[in-house]
């Protein structure tokens, strides 16, 4: 018997043991620490430096760039691994670091996760995010798709299109989507929801392009990735 895989994506974030390491340069400059911080930002930056989860997470989905340099010790003493994307890593993502940002961006496309472009939407959201989902919608973006697809083993689950879980996460990061179908109707419609989509996307783009993180400093081109990792420029 054959089951539909319908559910909610997410992408694995690495808890890494805290060590001491070599400093990390953050992407983007935070703004100056001022002596009138707010109870929740003193208790998130406590939270963040005792290497909390939930501080870690509220911090990122705050948009406040107050935690950057917070943030920033708190991926010096994780020092993770090229393969790992921990919580750490996706709070900076989403405050805008661009070097974890252009990481996020090979995570998308990654062609040995299948499951790697919505949820990567869905956990960071933005202009980025938006931008990311537009190019996966496209052929060359489903291809990604379609290569990772084929290295999956067989088994007797069908899993939805990328564009299914694509729309799916659009409509909960964006102000006043041009649509919310009931579950039914996403299941049967969703490929004739995507061209709706895009043309919203590119008449909105002004007013878009303004949402946080935005993406800017990203490489947006499958040629700095290989595996879900960042490569080098050519020099």
């Amino acid at each position: 018997m054959l089951l539909l895989r319908t559910t909610t994506l997410a992408l694995a974030v690495v808890t890494v043991t805290a060590t001491q390491g070599a400093g990390h340069q953050l992407s983007v400059t935070p703004p100056p620490l001022t002596a009138s911080l707010s109870p929740d930002q003193a208790r998130i930056l406590a939270g963040i430096r005792a290497g909390e989860r939930r501080a870690i997470d509220e911090a990122g989905w705050s948009r406040d760039r107050i935690y950057l340099e917070a943030l920033d010790g708190a991926l010096r003493r994780q020092r993770p691994k090229p393969d790992d994307w921990t919580d750490v890593q996706q709070a900076l993502a989403r405050l805008g670091d661009s070097e974890q940002l252009q990481k996020a961006w090979c995570l998308a496309i990654n062609e040995r996760n299948i499951t790697g472009g919505p949820a990567i939407v869905r956990s960071i959201g933005g202009w980025f995010a938006i931008q990311v989902s537009d190019y996966l919608l496209t052929p060359a973006g489903r291809a990604h798709w379609e290569r990772a697809m084929r290295r999956e083993k067989a088994t007797d689950v069908i899993e939805m299109p990328v564009e299914y879980h694509l729309l799916n996460a659009l409509q909960d990061i964006v102000p006043n989507p041009p649509m919310r179908p009931s579950p039914i109707d996403h299941e049967y419609h969703y490929a004739a929801h995507v061209p709706i989509w895009k043309a919203w996307i590119a008449e909105h783009r002004a007013e878009l392009s303004l949402l946080q993180p935005t993406g800017e400093g990203v490489d947006f081109s499958p040629s700095r990735c290989k595996d879900g990792k960042v490569l080098e420029k050519r020099r």
